[in-house]
């Protein structure tokens, strides 16, 4: 926090203008460089957020019930929160009990993956695909009253020599409905979900810039290359394969 701000204030004092700063969600970054540069743009990695997205749902998926607080914090905009169940509350977790799992956990971080790509410079299609996610897909619902899922067709080959690429109007079979492979069955983990996703949506313009897209923090923390050295030598080891992990992420972005 002091340091950073010494070397934003530095940076400045030598001419160097900020507009946008690229960062997880520490606090004490975001104090630091708003000290300094007082219109600058907070904006938040979509690596971290999609880490965090996952972590939430981590603490999820061994849960049978709501707290009182997160029970306050959501029932206006979600009032069956005071009544949905866990399927498995009374007993075990077990396979196939459409509660929030490990497969489910991926899924659901690589579909936000997927939603900042696709996104691309417009913050309002993370937001629409995200709260599409968390309400209906999730829930194996693709197509609804007044909408569907626009992230993926609805009709897919069933012949298997279409293509995996070909559209609906390119099938030359009658086809198969569009399924997800992950689907939360259980009240409580589909709300739960929907609540996550709800979230990350609120906060898209934080996440998605309308000139720059999406960002990404990983390239300048993985480059970092004083600390490491004063430590013990199995840090550095730590070090390189954390950059040469990134910058692999960095290429499949």
């Amino acid at each position: 926090g002091h340091m950073a701000r010494i070397l934003f204030q530095r940076a400045k004092d030598e001419g160097c203008k900020v507009s946008v700063n690229w960062q997880d969600s520490d606090s004490s970054a975001a104090k630091a460089i708003s000290d300094v540069y007082q219109d600058v743009q907070i904006l938040y990695c979509s690596g971290h957020v999609g880490r965090a997205h996952g972590n939430q749902l981590i603490d999820r998926k061994t849960s049978k019930s709501f707290s009182a607080a997160f029970i306050r914090k959501h029932k206006a905009k979600f009032p069956s929160i005071t009544e949905v169940k866990c399927v498995c509350s009374g007993k075990n977790h077990h396979q196939g009990c459409g509660c929030i799992t490990d497969g489910f956990i991926r899924s659901a971080k690589i579909n936000h993956f997927l939603c900042c790509i696709q996104a691309e410079n417009n913050p309002a299609i993370y937001e629409q695909r995200m709260r599409e996610l968390g309400k209906y897909h999730a829930r194996g619902k693709h197509q609804w009253e007044d909408g569907q899922c626009s992230f993926h067709p609805h009709r897919l080959c069933s012949c298997g020599k279409c293509g995996e690429d070909a559209s609906e109007e390119d099938l030359a079979c009658t086809g198969k409905d569009y399924t997800s492979k992950f689907v939360s069955s259980c009240p409580l983990h589909a709300l739960a979900y929907e609540i996550e996703c709800d979230t990350r949506a609120q906060r898209a313009a934080s996440v998605i810039h309308p000139d720059l897209g999406r960002g990404h923090s990983n390239l300048c923390e993985a480059a970092f290359s004083v600390l490491p050295t004063f430590h013990s030598k199995h840090l550095p080891l730590h070090h390189l394969s954390y950059m040469t992990l990134t910058n692999w992420g960095l290429i499949m972005n």
